[in-house]
Parts: structure tokens; sequence; C-alpha cells
């Protein structure tokens, strides 16, 4: 994620979340070289990483033009392919 500073500089956040899924093979699907995710863990997952990003964008943002930011809570499920958001 690239931030453009009031000097036109830019800065940035880099954000990686992992996470084990205990019984993977039971869960995920494989279909060759395809996966299949049922939907109620791909929206935990991304909830959780959302989360994370939003906490770790405000801390990194003490102290800076963007501290008062405010961060959107985005609804996982406009991540699924085809999905489009309700107005």
């Amino acid at each position: 994620m690239m931030i453009a500073t009031l000097e036109g500089t830019p800065a940035s956040i880099t954000i990686a979340c992992t996470f084990d899924i205990i019984n993977f093979e039971e869960v995920i699907i494989s279909n060759g070289d395809a996966a299949t995710i049922p939907d109620t863990i791909l929206e935990t997952l991304n909830i959780i990483t959302i989360g994370t990003m939003r906490g770790i964008m405000f801390t990194g943002f003490r102290g800076t033009w963007l501290h008062n930011s405010i961060l959107p809570v985005i609804d996982p499920k406009f991540f699924k392919q085809g999905a489009t958001p309700a107005l």
C-alpha cells in the first residue's frame, strides 16, 4: 500500500498475514492446480486480516499527518469474485 505524504514522497506499509488451518485437508478442497475454500472460512480469514491491517495502520500513522485518518470498515463479502457493494 502506497501512501503519499504532504511533501509528495511516498510512504508504505507492508503487511502479511499467515494462517494455520489445523484440518486443512478436510476444509480446503484441492482440484489439481486450484483449491476451493468455503465462503465462511474465506470471510473469517478476511475479517481477521482486515482488522489486523487496520490496527497496524492506525499504529503506524501515529504522529503523522495520517494520524486522524478514517479507516473504513470493509465488508469482506466484497472480496468475493463478482460481488458488488450494496449502496
